[in-house]
């Protein structure tokens, strides 16, 4: 597994997002220096900076160009991609050394996009600053990701579509919505998996169990990133679980999600061509 380290650098936003986890949404911005000093607390050669929206930051360039000097290797920023439409700025950030980005798109026209941002024009500056990341002639590389939630489900595939059309070297699909049946919107994923691997795009999910997966294992971004991600989750496993064999490598499903919709859609995997190659990454 590719281990990044993870700092946070506080919750203001140009978006408002309906579905922004509230730990993220409700907290304030941490210091240069306290920064700085999680820099030095090296745990790895790669670190993931995150909000809130980064590029608010006033000294961000001056932290990417901290973490270069510390000996990172990889620096990721995840961002919604806005301040990007300024070409000046982000040429400056990925001079400074910030050559990895993760872009959130919720949907793949305006109304939408912005409906859930709140935040009115986010769409059209999200994808100038897509364009604009795409058009550098820097060796840089970009992943799309995209939330899923009960507004926009049904217009995954065109998010995906607009993902390759700007240019990403991957793609995330993230359950964001507990609220939302998986039974509704697997095939949509489905879909979107084929569309993407179709045009040389790796894809992945994310908060998905393998149970819902099979014969997609392959695509769970979990068994790479491992699964505490910077979107908390908290899971729960049933009784059926003891009998799946991927018991040992998977937390179970949203203990939200089951909640509200119960176990009857989790039933334990009993054999699938993926499983040896899974369980290696864990060995």
């Amino acid at each position: 597994m590719l281990y990044y380290t993870k700092i946070f650098l506080g919750g203001t936003c140009n978006n408002n997002c309906l579905h922004c986890p509230p730990e993220h949404k409700n907290s304030p911005q941490i210091d240069f220096n306290t920064i700085r000093s999680s820099l030095e607390q090296k745990e790895s050669d790669s670190i993931v900076l995150y909000g809130g929206e980064p590029t608010l930051r006033n000294d961000l360039l001056n932290l990417v160009s901290a973490a270069r000097g510390k000996g990172y290797r990889r620096i990721k920023l995840i961002t919604n991609g806005r301040t990007f439409s300024n070409i000046h700025y982000l040429q400056q950030l990925m001079n400074a050394g910030c050559l990895l980005f993760e872009i959130t798109l919720w949907g793949s026209n305006p109304n939408l996009h912005d409906h859930l941002s709140s935040a009115s024009g986010s769409f059209w500056e999200t994808l100038g600053g897509l364009e604009n990341l795409s058009g550098t002639t820097h060796d840089k590389f970009l992943c799309i990701r995209i939330p899923i939630c009960k507004e926009n489900f049904s217009d995954l595939q065109n998010c995906v579509i607009t993902a390759l059309n700007v240019g990403s070297n991957r793609i995330i699909l993230s359950m964001q919505d507990q609220t939302l049946s998986l039974h509704s919107v697997l095939p949509h994923i489905s879909n979107s998996i084929n569309i993407s691997i179709f045009n040389r795009v790796w894809v992945l999910t994310e908060g998905i169990p393998f149970c819902l997966m099979q014969g997609l294992e392959q695509h769970i971004s979990e068994i790479y990133t491992g699964w505490e991600t910077i979107y908390p989750r908290i899971y729960q496993k049933n009784k059926q679980c003891t009998e799946c064999i991927y018991e040992n490598l998977c937390p179970g499903a949203g203990a939200q999600y089951v909640k509200k919709f119960g176990n009857s859609e989790l039933k334990p995997v009993r054999a699938g061509k993926h499983f040896q190659d899974i369980k290696a990454l864990y060995d």
